[in-house]
């Protein structure tokens, strides 16, 4: 009896560092032949699926294609396709693409805590595209980055709940007065909403947490960078959610972030506004279950 599979991988998101092995999908048959496809997902993350089926003879896929599946750590059933005649031979070529994070169709607004210490000050910005920097090009629709800049060295905070997914702490910058580098030290944080969050310009070696960890609001995440920058020490912020964009598309959108200021309430960043921190109670339980309010309040 002839069959055969073929399988292509594309690998697609800003920032995914993700090793192949690490995320991969293979398929399983059972006693009837029927082929079942598996993701296993040994990453710290939660990423969804894009699976294609081009080709799948005398098989009959049991959802619309190209399907979408969010896969959490671990194995998960992906998709089936069932033997159409168990007479027959079959053939199937599949491939698939994975993103960061999973898709929500309507967020909650979200207030974020400005990321460094209680009632400590920073001034704000606006970050422009490189596009703009570089005059080679306008910003793309739905850019959105923001940064603080300080004084001195500063501890950097997580400014939500969320699981550490990626974490970079050993690239070394060693030109003077940038104004932007691909280099940079980074936390990527996944929130329960499927967004995430990264935090970037941060110093080498100076990183507190690592993938597969949950950080509450407050929860220091290492020390502030840019000392190499004409604009000296900084960090770096966006987050993104991911939409399907058609049938056949997904993408990351920027999500334009509110803060909240110990005077002004919850704000969207200015460039050249000075902001200061406050961490009241209800800022850092907004997003906790009851199990992680109860657990939290015992280390109060």
């Amino acid at each position: 009896m002839n069959r055969f599979i073929f399988v292509t991988i594309l690998f697609f998101g800003v920032g995914i560092s993700v090793q192949a092995q690490d995320l991969k999908v293979e398929s399983e048959r059972d006693r009837d032949n029927n082929i079942s496809l598996i993701c296993d997902n040994s990453t710290s993350g939660v990423y969804t699926l894009l699976i294609d089926v081009p080709r799948h003879d005398n098989l009959k896929p049991n959802s619309s294609l190209p399907a979408v599946k969010t896969v959490q750590r671990g194995r998960t059933k992906v998709l089936e396709l069932d033997r159409i005649n168990p007479n027959q031979s079959d053939g199937l070529q599949y491939s698939y693409r994975y993103y960061k994070g999973f898709i929500k169709s309507k967020l909650e607004d979200v207030t974020y805590s400005l990321p460094f210490p209680d009632r400590s000050l920073a001034r704000g910005v606006e970050f422009s595209h490189l596009k703009e920097y570089l005059n080679t090009g306008e910003k793309p629709d739905g850019f959105y980055a923001v940064g603080f800049f300080f004084e001195e060295e500063t501890p950097v905070l997580a400014s939500r709940k969320g699981l550490v997914i990626e974490v970079t702490d050993d690239q070394i910058v060693t030109k003077k007065n940038l104004i932007y580098s691909r280099v940079k030290n980074s936390v990527e944080i996944l929130h329960d909403d499927g967004t995430f969050t990264i935090i970037s310009v941060m110093k080498p070696g100076s990183i507190k947490v690592e993938p597969g960890q949950e950080v509450n609001v407050g929860d220091v995440l290492g020390l502030s960078g840019g000392e190499n920058y004409d604009s000296g020490y900084h960090i770096r912020l966006l987050t993104q959610r991911l939409v399907r964009k058609n049938r056949e598309e997904l993408a990351y959108e920027n999500i334009v972030m509110k803060f909240l200021d110990a005077n002004q309430g919850a704000v969207k960043i200015s460039s050249g506004n000075t902001y200061e921190a406050t961490f009241p109670e209800e800022l850092i339980t907004a997003e906790m279950s009851k199990r992680d309010y109860k657990r939290w309040l015992k280390t109060q």
